[in-house]
């Protein structure tokens, strides 16, 4: 039985040495830490210290839930060594990688009438198990996981977004994006808290979940963005800076050098959309922060590229940016989002898009659904071209002239 206790007015101070997140909070706070990236030859290993309330101590990006006292946690590191043998099955992601290796994995596709359920196995630095695209960071040992399935069934679940859009009855694996309300004067996203364990990025307002087998409740909460701007330092990129908390600020990552490829962001990435992806946007959060370009040695091996249901599959090198383009719909249907491999898609909600190829074979499919009767309303703030309209409608949006001294920043 769940147990309870009052919350109190009383802040205590969470120390985070070696890592960023530190501060002062309520009892409760869920709290992103994130540790430094690692000196060269040497790669993180584990926090210590007061860990009871971290969410998983084997991840340099993680939360803590606060607790009702002083609290320290630091983070540890360790000689990287050689390498060791990531086994994926059911899914792609397998090869040798050295410890500390952030390594996207995705399940397979699954039989018709079933569902992704959870990866099994050596799943300690999954980042999350419950999602069929995630990373794991590799340990210091040979690794085995497993993509599991179920049965997916006729019953729909309802999902709750609370401060937020996305609500509805969906089936099970279904993916949702959901979209958290324009923030109070004032006032910042902060993050998703409730049922979150399938929710892609709780960091982030607009984000998606994949419905779990039961009715679920997420809710999208705000924080006072105060007047103190923090640092943003993007190493081997531009766009740091100091920022204002909950700013979307954009980053790229330098060119690679001759032979390489950008590989991912890597540091303290909870608030980056994408981190596969060298142009993206980190939402700065309430601490100074460090972000790093990492690259990898591109080879001269190509790799398959396999677009279901639409065009751009072939052979490319690992880091060519490809057009992929959704078949035309079906009649009363439209494009909803793409699946698979999706890691490296600039945007899944777009049918015509690009992917940046990654150093493994990818295989991504145009999914559609039914367009409906039913018509919804556009709001557009600060511009033109709110209306409503069928979904799936292509719709023009404009910017108002910004007034004097002002530059039209981003939507």
């Amino acid at each position: 039985m769940a147990t309870y206790r009052a919350q109190g007015t009383d802040t205590f101070a969470l120390t985070v040495t070696g890592g960023a997140g530190g501060g002062t909070y309520l009892p409760g706070t869920v709290v992103n830490i994130s540790a430094n990236a690692p000196v060269s030859g040497s790669v993180f290993d584990k926090w210590v210290g007061n860990t009871a309330n971290v969410e998983n101590v084997n991840l340099p990006n993680t939360t803590i839930q606060m607790p009702f006292s002083a609290t320290t946690v630091v983070a540890t590191y360790k000689t990287q060594g050689g390498s060791s043998l990531l086994t994926v099955t059911k899914g792609t992601g397998d090869g040798n990688y050295l410890p500390g290796t952030v390594v996207n994995i995705s399940a397979d596709a699954p039989d018709a009438n079933y569902v992704f359920d959870k990866w099994a196995g050596d799943t300690g630095n999954i980042t999350n198990i419950n999602l069929p695209d995630t990373t794991i960071v590799m340990p210091f040992l040979a690794t085995t996981v497993v993509a599991t399935y179920k049965t997916q069934g006729a019953n729909t679940y309802l999902l709750t977004v609370t401060g937020g859009a996305g609500g509805g009855p969906y089936l099970p694996g279904a993916v949702v994006n959901i979209s958290a309300n324009v923030a109070p004067a004032n006032q910042v996203f902060d993050k998703w808290v409730g049922q979150t364990d399938h929710v892609a990025n709780i960091n982030l307002p607009n984000t998606t979940i994949i419905m779990p087998f039961l009715a679920t409740t997420v809710v999208a909460t705000y924080r006072a963005q105060g007047t103190d701007t923090f640092a943003l330092t993007v190493t081997g990129g531009a766009g740091g800076g100091n920022y204002l908390p909950g700013a979307v600020v954009n980053i790229s990552a330098n060119a690679p050098a001759s032979g390489s490829v950008f590989d991912k962001w890597v540091g303290n990435t909870a608030n980056v959309e994408n981190i596969n992806l060298p142009n993206t946007t980190i939402q700065m959060p309430f601490s100074a922060t460090t972000i790093v370009a990492a690259y990898k040695t591109q080879g001269g091996s190509s790799f398959a590229l396999t677009v279901t249901k639409g065009t751009g599959d072939g052979n490319y090198l690992p880091g060519t940016v490809v057009n992929i383009s959704a078949d035309a719909p079906d009649a009363n249907y439209v494009f909803d989002k793409w699946a698979g491999d999706t890691a490296n898609i600039i945007n899944i909600n777009l049918p015509d898009t690009t992917i940046v190829m990654p150093s493994r074979a990818a295989a991504v499919t145009a999914t559609y659904k039914a367009q409906g009767g039913a018509e919804y309303t556009l709001t557009v703030t600060n511009g033109t071209g709110g209306g409503t309209y069928p979904p799936g409608t292509v719709i023009g949006i404009a910017a108002d002239v910004p007034v004097a001294t002002l530059v039209f920043d981003k939507c």
